[in-house]
């Protein structure tokens, strides 16, 4: 009356594997799992494990005298205001 066959198994296991997806989905992600400094490697700082991370390309700025905004420090253009020290 109450005998298993190879389908009924199957039907139980993909019963069982769906609820464990939609509990892993509802629960969201694992916070194990996550960096606690989600940044540090953008910002050049060294792993904790000591491989080295990706260096970030940074470009020095200066201010403008006249009106104030910085501008790259190569290849700075004017800001079209008298007195600019850029040139055009």
């Amino acid at each position: 009356m109450f005998g298993l066959s190879l389908s009924k198994l199957i039907v139980l296991a993909a019963l069982g594997f769906g609820a464990w997806y939609l509990f892993r989905m509802l629960a969201g992600p694992n916070p194990s799992n996550r960096d606690p400094r989600p940044n540090a490697q953008a910002r050049g700082r060294p792993s904790p494990n000591g491989a080295s991370s990706r260096t970030v390309d940074a470009e020095d700025m200066v201010r403008c005298s006249v009106c104030g905004t910085y501008v790259p420090a190569k290849g700075a253009k004017a800001c079209e205001k008298p007195g600019c020290p850029w040139p055009k």
